[in-house]
């Protein structure tokens, strides 16, 4: 045998006793949020890159932003679940069944800003007080900040939303609206603009970022700046798909992710409500709360909390979990 032919044997020997190295596991991202958004743009994009370079060659990621891949954010769980994508934006609120505890998030007045809602939510997770958690691979848990009402008819106190429909995004929205005389529509956020231009409801109850995210902040006339909860999102991984990923891939995603990242997003829509509310302030659309008002507020809220710690098993203490992580939170900022 000629030394040529002995070196070409040697290395098919050698290629099949070294199998070559597995493609990189190619992941979906996907979300109703617009590309441009700095939730996405400057949050979730800039992590999923940063995890793909330190993975060593075992993931790749694609990402489908404004809906692409689902169109209605009240999908987003079932298509995670379902395979369609791998990682997506899960608003809480639009699967209340699976997620129930989050409904305390959303309550008036038990958190005042998204910090302080994403420090006490990861902190919930990882006590193992969120159900529901426990069926996907949370990546961050964060919020909007504070829901107000907002309205596209000019109006001057919070009387003269009785009988106004207000657009509400789960049922603890909705027991808000229904106690302040108003009646709640129960609508997706990607609908808010059209619904608004149209007159099918008067108002919204929603973070001030979502307006801007999905267009409808030329359409408002008035709006509260109160604290009437937060979304709790959850920017979440189909679980067996982690639990399948190499030792590599997986160590990446959990340096990444957890609370610094929740807190970071969090940030992010904060951010956008202050400008917002400066926005509003300038223009002369913020409503004034009297102090009459803000004590029938506080009347209101009440009894809306006492019903969620009495109706939700450990009610009372995930409620005091939460208020001293909050309490935790506001020491340090």
């Amino acid at each position: 045998m000629t030394l040529g032919k002995i070196g070409l044997a040697a290395s098919l020997v050698a290629a099949l006793a070294c199998p070559a190295a597995a493609d990189p596991a190619a992941l979906k991202f996907s979300t109703t949020m617009p590309a441009i958004d700095p939730v996405v743009k400057d949050g979730v994009l800039p992590m999923l890159a940063a995890v793909e370079k330190e993975s060593g060659g075992t993931l790749s990621f694609q990402s489908f932003t404004g809906g692409q891949l689902t169109p209605n954010p009240t999908k987003q769980y079932d298509a995670m679940a379902s395979g369609l994508d791998d990682i997506t934006i899960i608003v809480a609120s639009y699967v209340p069944q699976i997620f129930p505890d989050s409904s305390l998030f959303a309550l008036p007045d038990v958190v005042h800003s998204a910090g302080e809602a994403a420090f006490g939510g990861w902190k919930m997770y990882e006590a193992g007080l969120l159900r529901g958690t426990e069926q996907i691979k949370p990546l961050a848990v964060f919020s909007n900040d504070p829901g107000s009402i907002f309205t596209a008819r000019h109006v001057k106190s919070l009387n003269d939303l009785k009988g106004l429909k207000i657009r509400v995004s789960g049922p603890a929205e909705a027991q808000i609206v229904t106690a302040l005389g108003a009646a709640p529509v129960g609508m997706s956020a990607t609908e808010v603009a059209e619904a608004l231009s149209r007159g099918i409801y008067d108002g919204t109850l929603n973070g001030w970022a979502v307006n801007r995210a999905y267009r409808a902040t030329p359409l408002i006339k008035s709006a509260f700046d109160l604290s009437l909860g937060v979304r709790q999102f959850f920017l979440a991984m189909n679980k067996s798909v982690y639990d399948r990923l190499p030792p590599e891939a997986r160590g990446a995603i959990d340096r990444h992710g957890g609370a610094a990242l929740s807190l970071k997003l969090a940030q992010l829509l904060e951010k956008e409500g202050q400008e917002d509310r400066a926005q509003a302030k300038e223009k002369g659309t913020l409503v004034a709360i009297s102090a009459a008002e803000r004590t029938r507020l506080e009347t209101i809220y009440r009894p809306l909390v006492e019903k969620w710690v009495a109706d939700t098993p450990d009610g009372a203490r995930k409620l005091a979990f939460l208020e001293a992580a909050v309490a935790e939170y506001r020491k340090s900022n």
